[in-house]
């Protein structure tokens, strides 16, 4: 017989006794006190013999519950160190009423007391809500804007476009609700989610997703059981929400991409909500100066104005333009290192660049708009700078790009908009190029 996990069964009624005679007991010996009337010292002392009793054999419960291996031992650890701390002053607080203590405790030194149980009591009970219900139930239904406003969320503070569908969207749930009874060592009904690819697998009750008929897979058809429905899952803690239910399905419907960026243009609005109120994932598009996490620049040295000329965007002093202006001479990048993070704009003169000097511009990591026109840039040189995340512009008017730059355009993360009029690539391509996407807008020269 599990005697063990039949009497730790009896934690869930258990632990609500010592949260009663805690408060009660201690609401009428600070009522009275502040009244300075006497309260019945028996009665006193009892009541918090109670308190004591009803906390250790709610800790002894607790504890033969966990044995079972049913929560995550890191939460269930914090928990149990809280909950038998509680026992032990409660125990004191009872000896420090009886007459087995020569020494009576103050007033003061009571509330003091009184004080520090309620906090353990309020821990140790939010500890043990979290392992049962989850961190989020008290605020899982608080409107969005306050969830975002304080940060309730699990926030991912990646890019929209730079979140893995399973990694960093599916996966934390099953973390939370499932890994700790199926995973490689603890491996409940053969099934193991601690992995993609374990978990694709299945279990005793074979594959537990199917793709063709997700609303029937084995693992959607567990957590939209009644809870009282002996196959129900996760058996213990917080249950899935309305919310992760609805992650959980549009996963399985999109399988196939688990590995794969989430394509925000692709995503229902539905879905969107979804995401937005599980992790304050935010689709709608921003633009670069929303999206540029720059400090106030404070002050640089100063720059030569015969060789650049220099100018702050706003009067926010985060974002500077940048234009060469000496053609004789080669540009040194070595006067911008200061403020190259900053530079937003750069403006380069005809003839200054080529594809081996081109190479500096990398260090321009928030560069949004490139100026190239009329510089012996070739389909090399533009690949080079592919990798600047936050370029969205670039006039290559006069270059020798070639129709090879066509599919380099596409490996630009934010590229928005270029202008090729006079290059290696003919109106056609440009047109053929622009009806094929909807990302990115060639311009060449006009008809």
């Amino acid at each position: 017989m599990d005697l063990d996990l039949f009497f730790g069964r009896f934690h869930s009624l258990i632990v609500h006794l010592p949260v009663g005679f805690i408060f009660l007991i201690i609401f009428f010996e600070l009522y009275y006190g502040f009244l300075k009337k006497e309260l019945n010292n028996k009665l006193v002392t009892l009541s918090w013999f109670f308190c004591f009793a009803s906390s250790l054999f709610s800790s002894i419960s607790g504890y033969l519950l966990s044995s079972r291996g049913h929560y995550i031992d890191e939460n269930l650890f914090v928990h149990k160190i809280f909950g038998f701390i509680l026992v032990g002053v409660s125990l004191l607080s009872w000896l420090g009423r009886t007459s087995f203590i020569k020494f009576k405790l103050s007033f003061r030194n009571k509330s003091i007391l009184n004080f520090g149980v309620l906090i353990l009591l309020s821990i140790t009970g939010h500890l043990g809500g979290n392992l049962t219900h989850g961190s989020k139930y008290l605020t899982e239904f608080l409107p969005i804007q306050i969830k975002n406003s304080v940060a309730i969320n699990q926030n991912i503070d990646k890019n929209i476009d730079s979140i893995y569908i399973y990694k960093d969207l599916v996966s934390p749930i099953f973390e939370s609700k499932c890994v700790s009874c199926h995973n490689s060592e603890i491996k409940r009904g053969e099934l193991d989610m601690s992995s993609l690819v374990s978990l694709i697998k299945g279990g005793n009750s074979g594959k537990i997703v199917d793709k063709t008929n997700p609303r029937q897979s084995e693992l959607f058809k567990r957590i939209t059981l009644a809870q009282d429905n002996i196959k129900f899952m996760p058996s213990d803690g917080e249950p899935t929400s309305y919310y992760e239910k609805n992650l959980i399905l549009w996963w399985i419907k999109n399988l196939s991409e688990s590995d794969q960026l989430i394509k925000p243009s692709e995503v229902s609005d539905e879905m969107k909500y979804v995401f937005n109120h599980l992790y304050s994932l935010d689709f709608e598009q921003k633009t670069w100066d929303k999206r540029l996490k720059l400090q106030k620049l404070k002050g640089f040295k100063e720059i030569d104005p015969k060789k650049f000329e220099i100018k702050f965007i706003s009067s926010q002093k985060k974002y500077i333009t940048v234009k060469c202006l000496n053609e004789k001479s080669e540009i040194d990048f070595k006067d911008l290192e200061e403020i190259s993070n900053h530079i937003v704009y750069f403006d380069v003169y005809e003839g200054q660049l080529d594809d081996s000097s081109i190479k500096n511009i990398l260090s321009f990591k928030n560069l949004v708009k490139l100026d190239l026109k009329h510089n012996a840039i070739t389909d090399k040189g533009l690949k080079l700078i592919s990798v600047l995340e936050n370029l969205e512009v670039i006039n290559l008017i006069g270059t020798n790009v070639t129709e090879k730059s066509l599919d380099i355009f596409e490996e630009f993360k934010s590229l928005k908009r270029v202008y090729l009029w006079k290059s290696g690539i003919k109106n056609d391509q440009i047109d053929s190029f622009n009806q094929k996407q909807n990302k990115i807008t060639l311009v060449g020269s006009v008809k």
